[in-house]
């Protein structure tokens, strides 16, 4: 079922033995017969990426409208806020072992049945209460919608393109983020919170008849080769992917500290919160081209490492510029857009790593797992520190410190990862895929 250890041919990357594969180091899985016909296939996994992203950014634009509906507390809003990624810290690898289990079609079809559910289920809240436990269903269901991506395009893209494929993917929390900031105030004006929650669910529902419709099945009911044991201990006990969960943690603390407070920031400065809506999605959404170029890069030969080193020191500056270098409106505004950006080669670049940092191909959305449980949990633990460090020094002034002391983190893991591709052989082209 599924993928190659290797794929046929010239490779950047030395074929690794069925039987003894070379432990956490870089690897490629090849494509399916007929890759250029099957590469279709992984279209409908990346809508259903962006659709399930825009669970996420549905919230924030219908929050004061869902606490005056629901009378709930600004405390229990941030709670509701905060249980996306509680799940993705909570459960993100062992999601990905099941998944790897019974079958990444089979997870990614479930869990955009159980969003919709979930969502539709929302709309009818009657109170904060049900409303957190619905929300909690959406954060276990967003997890098995997303986990089984990379593994379903690694599974029907062609080798030649793999890189570019996964930049794609990477894009998917930025777009899905973006177009629901964009299209929620517009919603929430026509049909109010509960009926734009119902729309979110149909469009749930679309994207697991597409699935159903072309994605090829997974086959049998479960892989005996993927007990959930051996997946687990096979993914843990190796450098690589926690190499890249760590990279991915706090890269993601960095990105969400900086933009789920940019709309108060702006606010505070006087701008209208229609205007600041905008810009915070332009803001988000340019992201997705720094995924798509990640790909595009990787593609031509170039080195992870050396991607993610020098997205995060151009982070870095923009990161000071923004809110350290006392620069006019205007100048902020661009360099948080420059942030952006630039940015989106870091998850571009994992994404792309993730099916060969796999101990086997069974494995993949295991690994996948354990790296989004790294996002999870440097989106669950960074932000509060960036919000300490402004109220405890009353202003934003400091915040270029506290990311900058996350982006050296980056930096360092940054190296071991260069270091680890280094000691398998690689010299430095393991993100190639092609």
């Amino acid at each position: 079922m599924g993928l190659r250890a290797a794929m046929r041919g010239a490779n950047t990357i030395p074929r690794m033995s069925a039987a003894r594969p070379d432990p956490g180091s870089p690897r490629r899985p090849g494509a399916a017969p007929g890759a250029p016909q099957r590469s279709a296939s992984a279209l409908p996994v990346l809508a259903a990426g962006v659709v399930a992203a825009m669970h996420v950014g549905k919230l924030p634009p219908a929050l004061p409208d869902i606490r005056d509906s629901l009378q709930m507390e600004l405390v229990t809003a941030g709670f509701l806020v905060a249980l996306f990624q509680l799940g993705s810290a909570v459960i993100g690898i062992m999601g990905g072992a099941l998944a790897d289990r019974f079958g990444p079609r089979r997870a990614q079809l479930y869990g955009l049945v159980l969003l919709g559910l979930a969502s539709i289920g929302g709309a009818g809240a009657d109170s904060p209460a049900a409303a957190l436990a619905w929300r909690a269903v959406e954060s276990v269901a967003f997890i098995m919608s997303v986990l089984p991506g990379p593994r379903l395009i690694a599974r029907a893209a062609d080798p030649g393109t793999m890189s570019r494929w996964m930049g794609l993917w990477g894009a998917y929390m930025p777009v899905g983020f973006a177009l629901a900031l964009v299209a929620m105030p517009w919603l929430l004006e026509a049909w109010g919170w509960r009926g734009s929650w119902i729309l979110a669910g149909v469009l749930s529902f679309g994207c697991a008849a597409a699935i159903l419709r072309y994605v090829p099945a997974d086959g049998g009911r479960s892989s005996p080769a993927a007990a959930l044991g051996p997946l687990l201990r096979e993914t843990v006990r190796l450098p690589g992917p926690w190499l890249l969960s760590l990279c991915f943690g706090f890269y993601a603390g960095q990105f969400i500290a900086i933009f789920s407070f940019l709309p108060t920031i702006y606010e505070e400065s006087g701008m209208d919160p229609g205007l600041v809506g905008v810009l915070t999605a332009v803001a988000v959404a340019v992201n997705a081209l720094g995924n798509i170029a990640a790909g595009r890069l990787l593609h031509g030969g170039a080195s992870p490492p050396a991607l993610i080193a020098t997205a995060t020191l151009v982070m870095s500056a923009c990161e000071w510029l923004a809110f350290g270098s006392g620069l006019g409106f205007t100048g902020r505004y661009v360099s948080v857009v420059m942030l952006s950006l630039v940015a989106g080669v870091i998850p571009g670049t994992l994404f792309a790593c993730m099916p060969r940092y796999a101990p086997r191909p069974e494995a993949v959305t295991t690994t996948v797992g354990l790296v989004q449980q790294g996002a999870g949990m440097g989106q669950v633990l960074l932000p509060p520190l960036v919000a300490w460090v402004a109220a405890a020094s009353g202003g934003w002034s400091l915040t270029w410190v506290v990311t900058g002391a996350f982006a050296l983190a980056v930096l360092v893991l940054a190296g071991l990862l260069a270091l680890h591709e280094r000691r398998a052989g690689h010299g430095g082209r393991g993100g190639s895929a092609e």
